[in-house]
This record gives structure tokens, C-alpha cells and sequence, in this order.
């Protein structure tokens, strides 16, 4: 195929990146409540802006507008989010997990990658 081909697949892909197999409660509680706001299934963008805006807020919840002990709480923290669990390194990095894919005949397969 062309590159209209990947671009097509890379658009279903930002739209794949919560599993219908999640049955996380908080998960399904997000997705139900896009789909009825919006219309569609949530995209990559939606799941991650809302992890932050909901991360956020519950730590401005807890410690009010103080930067510093936000801050310092971002490297403390263990947060469940819809795309999945969220904390952060010593340099204030993203721990995440990823799914790496592999696309074979327009469709993504995800790539086992082992270390031993």
C-alpha cells in the first residue's frame, strides 16, 4: 500500500488506545461518559488529557494551589488512570508501560518483546 494506507491505519490505532477488553470500572465510567458527550469513542489524546486534567485536580484537591507540594507529590505518587497506571522516576520522568505493534496485512499486532 501507499502512505494513505499507514496514515489510515495510524488514525484507527490513536482510536484503539483503551481495549474493549478493559473492565476497569473508572475505565468504562470514562468511556461511557465520552461516547455520550461526544458521540465517538475516545481517542489516544482524550484517555491522556483526561489522566492529566484528573491527576491534577486530585492533587490540587489534597494540598490546594501549592506548586511545590504538588510538585513533590508528582514523585511520590501511584495514580490509576484510563490509560493505565501513572507514576513518576526520581527526575520527575513517566514510568509507563507501552504496547509496541507490529503491522501486518492493516492490522496491528502487538509485538512481544522478551528479556532474559
Amino acid at each position: 500500500g501507499d502512505h494513505r494506507d499507514l496514515h489510515r491505519l495510524i488514525r484507527r490505532q490513536r482510536q484503539m488506545c483503551i481495549r474493549d477488553s478493559d473492565k476497569r470500572a473508572h475505565v468504562r465510567k470514562f468511556v461511557e461518559a465520552y461516547k455520550a458527550t461526544y458521540g465517538t469513542e475516545p481517542n489516544v489524546f482524550a484517555a491522556y488529557g483526561y489522566d492529566v486534567v484528573s491527576l491534577i485536580s486530585s492533587l490540587i484537591n489534597q494540598l490546594g494551589y501549592d506548586a511545590e507540594k504538588i510538585k513533590n507529590a508528582l514523585y511520590k505518587i501511584q495514580y490509576e488512570g484510563v490509560t493505565g497506571p501513572i507514576s513518576f522516576d526520581k527526575n520527575g520522568d513517566l514510568n509507563a508501560e507501552m504496547d509496541l505493534f507490529v503491522v501486518k496485512n492493516g492490522v496491528f499486532i502487538p509485538l512481544k518483546i522478551g528479556f532474559d
